[in-house]
């Protein structure tokens, strides 16, 4: 759409100065360069203006590509948060889990340690009634 914009400019332009040479006649020379110069002037803004737009729209996709490329990033760190969340109750589930085996197996060894002090303390009792058994079965 520019370009057809900045082709009707240069053929008004060219038509302007065709113009104005068949009416000055001697004249004519600086309003042709003047006019020669300005459309040079045209074309290379055309240019420079085709370059930016091409380079705009370069940017523009690269811009969306990175966009594209952070939301997947965020989805991605969001999946390992939840991950790390899962993995740290588990763990905390874990921890607790092992510290009721120790509370068991403590109260456990409480228990038979208990029952080794009471068959230590039944085997003395046994052997002391064995040995008044004993006395009083010599002293008779």
């Amino acid at each position: 759409m520019n370009v057809k914009k900045i082709l009707v400019v240069v053929v008004i332009g060219i038509i302007v100065g065709a113009t104005v040479v068949l009416c000055l006649g001697s004249n004519v020379p600086d309003y042709l360069v003047e006019l020669t110069q300005l459309e040079n002037n045209l074309m290379e803004l055309s240019d420079l203006n085709d370059k930016q737009s091409e380079m705009l729209s370069q940017q523009q996709i690269q811009l969306q590509e990175s966009e594209e490329k952070l939301s997947l990033a965020e989805q991605e760190s969001e999946k390992l948060q939840n991950q790390i969340y899962s993995l740290r109750k588990e763990m905390i589930e874990q921890e607790n889990s092992l510290e009721t085996a120790r509370k068991s197996l403590l109260k456990l060894e409480e228990e038979e340690q208990a029952k080794l002090n009471r068959a230590k303390q039944e085997k003395t009792a046994a052997w002391l009634i064995a040995g008044l058994l004993l006395c009083f079965c010599i002293g008779k």
